[in-house]
């Protein structure tokens, strides 16, 4: 005679079932899984509900714009979705290179342009996202990125961010 077990929702790890959580909607989360089982209420991860239901509100470029890294994640994870430019623009013009990293490593494509002049005019730019959005462009293109990307120092009166990119255009021409 085989030994049977049993096993329910609640035997699961409180990732796991943050993720099963993730599918469904507020409405769901909030009544009908946690009435179905007074076991399962208490199973859920605390903060879930709540963090459940400002993702689902949220938008991208909202997100993006904070630097929420974790909530895009949550995002992308529960529902497939394409980013629109804003997203990227929002992420760069705020210098959040952790969140343009996700966004390219899902085959994401953007203007450099862009979010380079939304962070020279938000004060946000720096060398790191300078560089990480050169590495973006083409051989080709690399000297006129880097002329155009040395116009808006200029045009915001950033010095040092002038100076970094004469050195990076004298190099590219040696």
């Amino acid at each position: 005679m085989a030994a049977t077990a049993t096993a329910n929702i609640g035997d699961l790890p409180p990732e796991l079932i943050e993720l099963i959580a993730a599918y469904l909607p507020t409405k769901d989360l909030c009544c009908g899984l946690m009435l179905a089982s007074r076991y399962l209420h208490a199973c859920i991860p605390p903060g879930l509900v709540a963090r459940h239901k400002k993702y689902h509100r949220a938008s991208l470029a909202s997100l993006a714009g904070q630097g929420d890294l974790s909530g895009l994640q949550f995002i992308f994870g529960i529902r497939q979705i394409k980013p629109d430019l804003t997203t990227f623009d929002v992420a760069c013009g705020r210098g959040h290179i952790a969140v343009l990293d996700f966004l390219a490593r899902r085959g994401f494509g953007f203007c450099v342009y862009n979010g380079i002049y939304l962070a020279f005019a938000n004060n946000t730019i720096s060398i790191p996202l300078i560089k990480y959005m050169l590495s973006f462009s083409r051989q080709r293109d690399l000297l006129e990125d880097l002329t155009t990307f040395r116009n808006y120092a200029y045009l915001f009166d950033r010095d040092d961010m002038m100076a970094f990119l004469d050195n990076e255009l004298k190099n590219l021409k040696n």
